[in-house]
């Protein structure tokens, strides 16, 4: 039986960390032989709150549970290379500490991961507003053999809960990845590419069933649509683009990336606006979205988002004059 791990990067999240522990506790006590799963959560928080609660828990004493605390916030991007590279499973599944698992997940993912997979695609939705998943299936699961159609179910499931990937740890190169895309808020997505990049025969899953739901909803508030990653420049010079010759793909996503582009600026206007939250905050994109309404308005700090964020001037000259073609 194929090993996984289930890595939780955590940043100011005790209450929302335990009842994900809970939730996997639970889960794993129906299972007749964790001697396979291990838990890696890695604590990026700035105080000892997490720190405390967590050590003294019932899940400290696990066999399964490892608990460490950064030295000081590393961000959320080198958060989840540094434990995907920790990760001893033969898989690894990242799951967002604001996030759940819904019953069973644990059982089927194994079950799933005996197929030899690259990557697993997991649905996901907010269990209180959502009665069906995100996209139907048929059959129960469907297996994607051609980098286009897997490149496609990357970029439309882009919570961090959506993926389980094999564990390529070996073929890595650490150094370049966390240059490339640290400050991103997008390593997840980042490392399911490397891991098609890596593949002989590419062969990924996608499950019709529920895996894994939301009960935070700040998270709407942004545009969280493929093309909001896709602001980022460094994404196009990923390798997997250029080795599959992915062109075609880029061009669908790229009008697509102006408007949202557009969309995600005037998001980010409203909220920033009218937030009291430091500059710092924004920092760790990806580990909160402290985009509230009806709080004082702070235009500074709106520019310095755009300006320093966002990049939209390299971003819109990039969308206008790219040419995959010509790297």
């Amino acid at each position: 039986m194929k090993s996984l791990t289930i890595i939780i990067p955590t940043y100011n999240r005790p209450r929302e960390l335990m009842r994900l522990l809970t939730v996997i506790n639970e889960e794993i006590e129906q299972l007749k032989n964790i001697d396979n799963l291990d838990i890696l959560v890695r604590d990026n928080s700035e105080d000892i709150e997490t720190k405390s609660i967590v050590e003294q828990s019932e899940f400290a004493a696990k066999p399964w549970f490892n608990y460490r605390k950064n030295e000081g916030n590393v961000g959320f991007d080198s958060n989840v290379l540094n434990s995907f590279c920790e990760a001893k499973g033969n898989y690894v599944w990242l799951v967002g500490d604001d996030d759940i698992i819904f019953k069973d997940s644990i059982r089927k993912v194994f079950e799933l991961i005996e197929l030899d997979p690259d990557l697993l695609h997991l649905p996901f939705r907010q269990p209180q507003n959502l009665i069906k998943p995100q996209y139907q299936l048929t059959p129960k699961i469907k297996y994607w053999t051609t980098v286009q159609g897997v490149v496609e179910q990357i970029l439309s499931n882009i919570k961090i809960t959506s993926f389980v990937f094999k564990n390529i740890t070996p073929l890595l190169d650490r150094e370049k990845l966390s240059r490339n895309y640290s400050g991103s808020g997008w390593m997840h997505l980042v490392l399911a590419f490397e891991v098609l990049l890596h593949s002989n025969k590419i062969t990924t899953i996608s499950s019709a069933e529920f895996f894994a739901g939301s009960f935070d909803k700040e998270w709407k508030v942004i545009n969280w649509t493929p093309t909001a990653y896709l602001t980022a420049k460094s994404f196009y010079e990923h390798e997997i683009f250029r080795k599959y010759n992915l062109n075609r793909q880029l061009k669908k996503f790229e009008l697509q990336l102006y408007y949202a582009g557009l969309n995600m600026t005037w998001l980010v206007t409203r909220g920033v606006w009218a937030t009291t939250v430091s500059m710092n905050e924004y920092l760790d994109f990806g580990s909160k979205y402290p985009f509230r309404p009806g709080l004082l308005l702070r235009p500074r700090i709106f520019l310095k988002y755009v300006l320093i964020r966002l990049r939209l001037g390299t971003y819109f000259n990039f969308t206008k004059h790219s040419n995959i073609e010509k790297k």
